[in-house]
């Protein structure tokens, strides 16, 4: 393999790092992943309770409440941050991985959109697999979460390469 051929091979590994955790994580049963122990063994359920705002939503097919199940609350917001953080990491590893290949997507917006086409077939094999877990759900919303949650995270990561790429080109222009 031509030290080139490395190199994308090397751009694309972290995705395939990411998908291998996502993956891992999918494939564990609701029990596994629980944090209501740890939250039990650290804090009550009346002061967690006190300590939320009275909020409740419907979430697919479940009422979320912070008051009524303040660990249950604490929990889903744990769980859907992992979910955003993960595939936000995956969505900038995909486009740095396909930045490596410019054949393919020779534009950043067309990285952009592979990435997330790329991301939605993630998400959406990921919901499939939960769905086999036993006290796991595969939820469409979980779909629209990830790919909407990597999309922002990679327009974030995409503004802030550009800012510095500006800042570092002014900065190399500018008299001394």
């Amino acid at each position: 393999m031509s030290s080139a051929g490395a190199a994308r091979l090397a751009r694309a590994l972290p995705a395939v790092a990411c998908l291998a955790l996502i993956f891992f994580f999918s494939s564990q049963t609701y029990g596994e992943q629980s944090i209501i122990p740890l939250l039990r063994r650290h804090i009550s359920e009346y002061r967690l309770s006190g300590m939320l705002p009275d909020i409740s939503f419907r979430y697919g097919h479940s009422l979320v409440s912070a008051r009524q199940a303040p660990y249950q609350f604490i929990e889903f917001l744990f769980r859907k941050g992992a979910h955003v953080f993960w595939y936000a990491m995956l969505c900038v590893s995909l486009y740095l991985a396909l930045k490596a290949l410019p054949r393919l997507a020779p534009s950043a917006l067309l990285r952009l959109s592979a990435a997330a086409v790329l991301l939605a077939a993630a998400a959406c094999v990921d919901e499939w697999n939960q769905a086999r877990i036993a006290g796991r759900t595969g939820q469409p919303v979980d779909v629209l979460l990830d790919v909407v949650g990597g999309l922002l995270a990679a327009a974030i990561f995409l503004m802030a390469a550009g800012s510095i790429k500006a800042a570092r080109r002014r900065a190399g222009s500018s008299p001394r």
